[in-house]
Parts: structure tokens; sequence; C-alpha cells
């Protein structure tokens, strides 16, 4: 959202949920014993309370935040993970949403009475590929409404919405569909530019989707689904902002953004499952066929070596006081 915007109100505060850590202790401050309120991201003094807010404070507190004496939390569902259709055994992702059986190509549902088959189809780009990599895509149609103007439902009446007069270079949407990565980007500077471009891709030029499963016959390696529709139709409206690169964005100003992107009213809706084919470079990355996007295999792979480079609040506190 960077290349759009940098104002602050278009982040959508009102989906987050921050907890800051504050130690509450009692201190001997010249001379005299009374309770002091410490910041724990900023190791700064917040406050002194007296001692009816410091019960009011202790009265908030959960003591057992996880629930890890209910039986919610103790319950653990145990299934064969045998593919139900071919009877393959494998270890699934502890991740995955939805994985593809690496030996009859059909998608498995993890549920708590075991695994399920689910619909997904697949995108041919060009000739029939039965070898390589394969990435999972939500595809949904989709409805935009922008005060003063008719709903569009379709990327090129969306594009002549934002640009009227011509579209700038390079922005040239097309189709009658969103496109969303099923699997976890956001969050890293590598991870945001990945998903930026994958979005820029495949909204340019939008795959043919044909119903079923890979085709079987080669060595295809299919990475597991790791965000689930719910959270995929939460990071639709992320869409509209990556679509633009910078071509387009310089063209955008404040109140165009705020009418057409973050005070539009966007609604998706019949959600399909399409595995979508890439071609693996000599660097581990992976870029679409026919496109330049690139994915590094460490954005799928996931792990604590990822995890170091995700943004959180408490790495934000640290490096605006110099200690990052």
């Amino acid at each position: 959202m960077d290349v759009v915007t940098r104002q602050a109100g278009y982040i959508h505060a009102r989906r987050l949920l921050v907890y800051r850590p504050y130690w509450l202790a009692r201190l001997a401050m010249e001379g005299e014993i009374a309770w002091c309120l410490i910041d724990g991201s900023f190791d700064a003094i917040a406050g002194h309370p007296d001692e009816g807010e410091v019960q009011a404070l202790l009265r908030q507190a959960v003591s057992d935040p996880l629930r890890s004496t209910g039986e919610s939390y103790r319950r653990v569902s145990v299934a064969a993970s045998r593919c139900p259709d071919c009877g393959f055994e494998a270890g699934l992702d502890r991740a995955a949403h939805v994985a593809v059986c690496a030996n009859c190509h059909l998608a498995l549902e993890p549920r708590p009475d075991g695994l399920h088959l689910r619909p997904y189809a697949h995108a041919r780009i060009g000739e029939v590929r039965l070898d390589g990599d394969y990435l999972p895509f939500w595809r949904y149609a989709f409805r935009v409404e922008v005060a003063g103007a008719p709903a569009v439902t379709t990327l090129e009446d969306y594009a002549r919405l934002l640009f009227p007069q011509a579209p700038p270079p390079g922005f040239d949407p097309h189709g009658a569909h969103l496109w969303v990565p099923a699997f976890r980007l956001l969050g890293t500077e590598f991870g945001d530019e990945a998903f930026a471009a994958l979005v820029q891709w495949i909204h340019a030029a939008p795959p043919a989707v044909e119903d079923g499963k890979i085709p079987l016959g080669g060595d295809c390696q299919a990475w597991p689904v790791t965000l689930d529709e719910a959270g995929a139709r939460e990071v639709a409206g992320f869409v509209l902002f990556a679509m633009h690169g910078k071509a387009s964005a310089a063209r955008l100003n404040t109140m165009l953004v705020g009418r057409t992107i973050q005070k539009a009213k966007l609604t998706v809706s019949d959600p399909r499952l399409v595995a979508i084919p890439f071609t693996r470079a000599g660097d581990e990355a992976l870029h679409p066929v026919g496109g330049t996007a690139r994915v590094a295999s460490l954005l799928l792979r996931g792990g604590p070596e990822l995890d170091a480079q995700r943004a959180t609040v408490h790495g934000a506190a640290q490096r605006a006081s110099g200690k990052g």
C-alpha cells in the first residue's frame, strides 16, 4: 500500500487488535513505595497509577488468555493421513488448509473427522504441463460500488472508473475476477513485494481455467493452501491497492484513493480454488509461466528464518528506539 498512499488512515485498523506488554510493579521511589507502570516495548515509565487504578487494571487482566484449562484447548483430533481416494499416505504441512495428494492429485482438506476431498480447478498457460510447480489461488467474482458511479463487475470497467481519460502505461487489468494468492505472503518486505508482483501479473493476463485436478503423468509439486477462504476474503480488499504499479500509483491522489479504493464497497462471491503453473529458476525462486513475477521459495516454506523477517509492533518499537 505504500506505493499508493502514505496516509495511515487507509490501513484498516478496525480489523486489528494490538496488545502491548506492560509491567505493573511496586517500587521504592525516593524512599516511598509506589506503583509504577512500565512500557515493555519502549523501556520507559508509562505512568504512576494510584491504588484504585491498579485494582481496575488487575480486574481486567485475563489470567488464562489461551484457556489452557478448558476442554477446547486440550482436545486433539487424530485422523489417518491416507488419501480417501487412492490410499496414498503422506504427511501434511501443519499449516495446510488444503493439500494436493502427490499420487492422484486430488485436493485433500483435513477436518476433525479425517481427510475430505475438496473440489478445485487448474490453470493452463500454453501447453499442458505435467512437471513443475503449481501454486494455489482463490478466484472470486466481484462487485465494486463507488459513490456517484454505477457498480462495476469487470476489471476493465473498474480501470475506466479510476482513469476515465486513459489508463497509465502498464495498468491494463482484464477479466471478471479477483485473484488472491492462497498462501501467506504479507508481513515481510519480500512477501509484500511478491504479493504485489503476482497481483499485477495475474490481473493483467488472467490464465485459462480448466475444471478438474492437475494432470497426472509427470513430476509435479503442488504447494498447499495456507490461506483459507475466509482469510482470502479479508485480503481481497488489498488486491485493489496491489494492482497498481509505479506508473498508475503516480496518477492517484488521496481523494481518488479514498473514493475508489478505501471507501469503495467490495463484494466478492463464488470462491474457486485454482492451481496455477509456475517454473523454478536457478535461485530456487518460482516464476509464473509466461510472467516475470518472482516468489522466493522461502516465502512458501516458511519457518523461523521467515518469521524473523516479519514486521511486528514490538520490532517497530525497537527500531524506533534505535535498539533493533
